[in-house]
């Protein structure tokens, strides 16, 4: 009775291995990483981010054209940049376009993207929109890839949540400390960046911080501290994309309070700390 029973059994798992074996020869889609980029031909070298099964990377896909979604913006940006550094420069418009533009290139090496693989050979195309006659018969292959999409990685930080003070929080629900996410989490760590000296943490991460030695001395110079907070800001919170705005309003004892608005990866952020 065990021996009738085995036969369903083992026929399933026998065409389960072929199923498994036939889905492995097949290309569709993919996480892939961005190694070169050709902006003239628009074609790059990518790497897929899955490994084999054991932890072997998988090949480099090399030349795969670029879909025009993913660059267009860029090229359109790069062109108009001089036209609106020259209107931001007019003291009658008073506007800030540069301000708000990206600090990098979407399509860029370093990002990460979906890579399709087409049903069938696509050596004949011309990147038109004319139909054309498979070149061989081979199909889901994966030389016949196309990068479509880029994709912003994103990453939802949590962190203990510290008061203006600097102390730990009670949550007065659930008597556990009080945890923060999302826009408050880069707030607090952009607070954070702002009131460490750099330098002040040598032995736990000497690049912390921020450089204060264009406050000290008789004449402020704003614009060589304004500088130095953006780079600290940027250096140190990867998910700030643009430091829109920093502010300074001098305080009574010589003190000084420092405001900031940015554009993070998720939204718009904005906070302050006295120096």
């Amino acid at each position: 009775m065990k021996q009738k029973n085995r036969v369903p059994i083992r026929w399933y798992e026998n065409i389960s291995k072929v199923k498994n074996r036939f889905s492995r020869s097949l290309e569709s889609a993919f996480l892939a990483k961005v190694l070169t980029y050709d902006k003239k031909k628009h074609i790059a070298d990518i790497q897929p981010l899955a490994n084999w099964i054991d932890g072997t990377k998988s090949a480099q896909y090399l030349d795969v054209p670029v879909a025009e979604s993913c660059y267009r913006l860029d090229e359109l940006l790069d062109k108009f940049k001089s036209d609106l550094k020259a209107v931001d420069s007019s003291p009658e418009v008073n506007s800030h376009f540069l301000e708000h533009y990206p600090k990098k290139k979407s399509m860029r090496v370093g990002a990460v993207v979906i890579a399709v693989t087409m049903d069938r050979d696509i050596d004949n195309w011309d990147g038109t929109g004319n139909t054309f006659t498979p070149n061989t018969g081979r199909m889901h292959d994966a030389n016949d890839s196309i990068t479509f999409l880029f994709i912003r990685v994103t990453t939802m930080a949590r962190d203990l949540f510290m008061s203006d003070n600097h102390d730990l929080v009670i949550d007065p629900i659930t008597h556990d400390l009080e945890m923060t996410s999302g826009l408050d989490e880069i707030a607090q760590r952009i607070k954070a960046t702002l009131e460490i000296r750099y330098g002040e943490m040598q032995r736990l991460d000497p690049e912390m911080g921020a450089d204060y030695s264009s406050f000290l001395g008789k004449n402020f110079n704003k614009q060589a501290a304004e500088n130095d907070m953006r780079a600290a800001i940027e250096a140190n919170v990867p998910e700030v994309e643009t430091v829109d705005n920093i502010e300074f309003i001098k305080k009574p004892e010589r003190k000084m309070q420092i405001n900031f608005r940015a554009t993070a990866n998720i939204g718009e952020v904005e906070g302050g700390v006295t120096s």
